[in-house]
């Protein structure tokens, strides 16, 4: 399967292969992740748009380059005649919910799959996406950036941590987070 992004401001397009669109270490060009393992439940049907859907809830935790993991949750209502989702919500928190409306079946014109002719291709660079968003910067570079940020992050977590470890008193506890917010001010 392939996947275009066309960019009508500069009339440009990229095509991307699913193995590319489900590898984000290739997709941005740096290490980000090691592994994923996603863990499907069935809710329940649910009517969505006039149409009875499968409600599901999609657990994923990934392990990060950095050795922390990182679990995401997003539902989707799959409307099974057509094999697809047509309302999902994504996000660890959740977000508002994307709805496909006013869905037709049918034949679709030919030229509707056509990229225009005054389109040009851009290819994704060897840095993948991040290499084309941050001025061309190399892979090496955008790596060393994650990473740096990564490390200040944790050392950032550290104190916050060290405040709330379980094994101390619920009263030690708010009385480190309260010097923490004075540290703050």
């Amino acid at each position: 399967m392939t996947v275009y992004r066309l960019d009508m401001a500069n009339k440009t397009y990229m095509a991307f292969s699913f193995s590319q669109l489900s590898n984000p270490n290739s997709m941005f060009g740096m290490k980000m992740e090691e592994s994923a393992n996603t863990k499907a439940e069935f809710i329940g049907e649910e009517e969505v748009e006039g149409k009875m859907c499968d409600h599901y809830r999609y657990i994923t935790v990934t392990r990060l380059a950095n050795g922390q993991s990182q679990t995401t949750i997003y539902d989707q209502w799959i409307y099974k005649p057509l094999n697809t989702w047509i309302r999902q919500t994504v996000g660890t928190y959740g977000s508002d919910p994307e709805v496909l409306r006013n869905i037709r079946q049918g034949a679709q014109p030919a030229n509707l799959f056509e990229i225009p002719r005054d389109y040009r291709a851009m290819g994704l660079p060897a840095g993948g996406l991040m290499e084309m968003l941050l001025g061309g910067q190399s892979q090496e570079q955008n790596q060393q950036k994650l990473d740096g940020f990564q490390q200040q992050r944790q050392d950032a977590m550290k104190p916050l941590e060290e405040a709330l470890d379980p094994n101390k008193s619920q009263e030690q506890q708010i009385q480190d987070m309260l010097k923490l917010l004075e540290g703050i001010k």
